[in-house]
């Protein structure tokens, strides 16, 4: 993979509240209740600099990032700005999809290059014991609409042993919806866990779907992914076990090296830490002082040795090893 086309996705956690309680869910920076996020000049400020460093790709997460405008209507005004004011390749939202029917317009209106929501399932029970929350029906009349509106919608499910035997009514119904699905692998660091292998789908969804070819993620850095396609509808499986990318300095000494989320992205939690990969929360870098003292040298110095390391990152073929009998 040639470093020259290497330009890493920058996440932005706008906030720490999340409707939603799914079982697979980490607690890593993206998601972990904070008390003190990060206000709306902050958050530019940090794009900004991002974009300036070299980030040409910027994905708002969470938590739920619709309940940013709920709780403090700056969402869509952050997206306008970078839309209207900052040069990103491209503007992705990752949500729950439980408001989509609530906004809307204003997404549809915002700028957004896609959006991507979270469903892992189409069993109503097993969707209640996932999430914790009953919403299956509310979630899919909401990606209907706005894809049929105009706004492409990407449906991230994340593929375990809780859920698998439903995998391909899910690629039944993005295919039917004419929606893109990636299904990803699921994290897990138990040798007894969730953790599911992908590649038990390669014969079924190469005899229903035909060739497939590997696909970089935006950005070029990550697992590279395997496509199928039905009409308008792309089918992308996230499988560690094909190789993905580790930085010696991040991540040969940490205890779970060679895992599967390796150096992806960089994260940049609620409250304003920078953080390079899912699992540690050791080597944290914090961003908050360096804002509320207006030290934005400091803040660049910072995100850009991020940068590097992720440009600089090695990519491993076929590095991770998924866990025996399973």
């Amino acid at each position: 993979m040639n470093k020259m086309f290497r330009k890493p996705h920058i996440r932005i956690a706008l906030t720490s509240d999340c409707n939603f309680r799914c079982i697979y869910c980490r607690d890593g920076g993206e998601g972990v209740k904070v008390d003190n996020e990060l206000d709306y000049e902050q958050i530019i400020k940090i794009i900004e600099i991002a974009n300036k460093v070299g980030f040409s790709h910027i994905k708002f997460t969470g938590g739920e990032p619709l309940l940013r405008e709920k709780k403090k209507g700056d969402l869509f005004k952050i997206i306008k700005y970078v839309k209207d004011n900052l040069k990103f390749d491209d503007i992705q939202m990752v949500t729950n999809g439980f408001f989509l029917q609530d906004y809307e317009d204003e997404l549809l209106s915002s700028g957004l290059n896609s959006l991507t929501v979270s469903l892992d399932t189409t069993d109503t029970n097993e969707f209640m014991e996932i999430t914790g929350i009953n919403c299956f029906e509310r979630v899919i009349e909401g990606i209907k609409s706005i894809q049929r509106k105009g706004l492409p919608v990407i449906i991230n499910c994340v593929y375990f042993s809780g859920n698998k035997e439903h995998a391909l009514k899910l690629i039944d119904l993005a295919c039917e919806m004419q929606v893109s699905i990636k299904l990803l692998d699921c994290v897990d660091f138990d040798e007894k866990g969730k953790y599911a292998p992908l590649y038990e789908l390669y014969d079924i969804l190469g005899q229903k779907f035909g060739d497939s070819c590997y696909v970089l993620p935006p950005g070029g850095l990550g697992t590279p992914m395997r496509k199928y396609t039905f009409k308008n509808s792309n089918i992308l499986l996230k499988d560690a076990f094909v190789g993905t990318n580790y930085n010696r300095n991040v991540c040969n000494e940490c205890k779970y090296y060679p895992c599967q989320d390796a150096m992806i992205s960089l994260r940049v939690t609620a409250d304003g830490k920078l953080k390079r990969c899912l699992i540690r929360d050791d080597n944290l870098v914090d961003l908050k002082l360096d804002l509320e003292n207006m030290d934005y040298e400091a803040v660049e110095k910072k995100i850009q040795e991020s940068y590097d390391l992720l440009i600089n990152a090695e990519y491993k073929e076929n590095f991770w090893k998924p866990y025996e009998n399973y």
